[in-house]
């Protein structure tokens, strides 16, 4: 039945089925499971192929129609993409709470940029690439600090 998420969480699910999380606390693999199901079931179908093949989804900004991709993981694995397909920055946004699946903190995310993009966009933390420095405007918010030249205003 969820032969996709065991492909998913790789060789590491069978050694370690609940990782740990902030010290001797542990996710229960119950939850991880049903994360993931409801992760699965709010994806559409191109976007659950491409997080079965990739281990990471796209996703259309709701006020810009920017393109981001959302990896596996719950730190710094949303990148804005540029018109190629390659990462512009990497934003690190996530929900409250220190031992969420990272199913939920994928969907979350998800959700927050088709929904609250620019909220979303407020609150993130960025790191920009090596190559990409350069193109920055430290005009920005003092929230944002590095934010690229083209990053969306908030109205």
């Amino acid at each position: 039945m969820f032969t996709w998420l065991w492909e998913l969480l790789s060789f590491d699910s069978e050694r370690y089925p609940a990782p740990p999380v902030y010290g001797s606390r542990h996710i229960d693999l119950v939850a991880t499971i049903c994360a993931w199901d409801l992760l699965k079931r709010n994806l559409t179908a191109e976007q659950a192929n491409q997080l079965r093949w990739t281990r990471a989804f796209e996703v259309i900004g709701g006020a810009t129609g920017r393109r981001y991709r959302i990896r596996h993981g719950s730190s710094f694995n949303v990148d804005l993409l540029d018109d190629r397909g390659l990462c512009d920055v990497s934003l690190c946004f996530r929900p409250r709470g220190n031992d969420l699946p990272v199913g939920d903190i994928m969907l979350a995310q998800k959700n927050a940029l088709e929904l609250f993009e620019l909220e979303a966009l407020k609150i993130a933390n960025l790191l920009v690439p090596a190559g990409k420095r350069g193109e920055i405007n430290t005009t920005a918010s003092p929230r944002l600090r590095r934010a690229p030249l083209n990053w969306p205003s908030p109205r």
